[in-house]
């Protein structure tokens, strides 16, 4: 067990609801969403679950899209939050409009499993499975520089599943479309929780420490 000291403990919270029903929505309004949805606001019951945050916060990042920055300013009128900015690398999974075709789709239940093994299998070319743990990687380095303890990061639910394999199980190679298809979606306005380890100053790698 690390030194608690250097430890930061990180909650990785999706987005709260907008008016956009992901389970019962057209061919249209659904590729729309999952490929062009940055400015989609949220709803006025936005479901996010306060009670499992802390009420310090030493930073919060969130998503550049508008229901991620949002949520954002919803907790800092709730918590006692010292910083806050606006993180690219948080973004949503990028996903082609060609990724579900429209004879293809039923609905997000029924290809969630097409839509993840194109993303895996390089078939979505706005955002290859490598680009996104690039990503990945890219949020390890930067939380393990930060100097606060309490850390919340908004982001979205295609990219936390990838968070929860990385973060939380402590998966950081070698990660299979098994993997990727096991991971239970992250309820709108919940998180998940994990701990990294601090980086030295003098150090070059970002280790992570995923016990909760």
């Amino acid at each position: 067990m690390g030194d608690k000291s250097t430890a930061i403990q990180v909650w990785f919270l999706r987005h709260g609801k907008t008016h956009f029903d992901y389970e019962n929505s057209k061919y249209d309004d659904f590729i729309q969403m999952l490929c062009n949805g940055q400015s989609a606001p949220l709803a006025e019951d936005h479901g996010i679950d306060f009670k499992s945050l802390p009420k310090q916060v030493d930073f919060v990042g969130y998503s550049p899209f508008t229901r991620a920055f949002e949520t954002a300013e919803l907790l800092r009128n709730k918590l006692h939050v010292k910083s806050m900015e606006e993180l690219e690398f948080l973004h949503e999974v990028r996903f082609d409009w060609d990724v579900i075709r429209e004879h293809e789709f039923i609905s997000l239940a029924e290809n969630r499993k097409d839509i993840l093994e194109r993303w895996y299998g390089g078939r979505n070319k706005a955002e290859t499975f490598e680009d996104s743990l690039v990503r990945v990687r890219a949020i390890e380095s930067f939380i393990s520089k930060q100097p606060g303890k309490t850390i919340i990061l908004l982001t979205h639910g295609w990219l936390l599943r990838l968070l929860e394999i990385y973060f939380v199980q402590g998966k950081h190679t070698d990660i299979t479309i098994h993997d990727i298809l096991e991971v239970e979606p992250v309820p709108l306005g919940h998180s998940i929780k994990a701990t990294v380890a601090r980086v030295e100053l003098q150090g070059d790698f970002a280790g992570s420490d995923t016990r909760n």
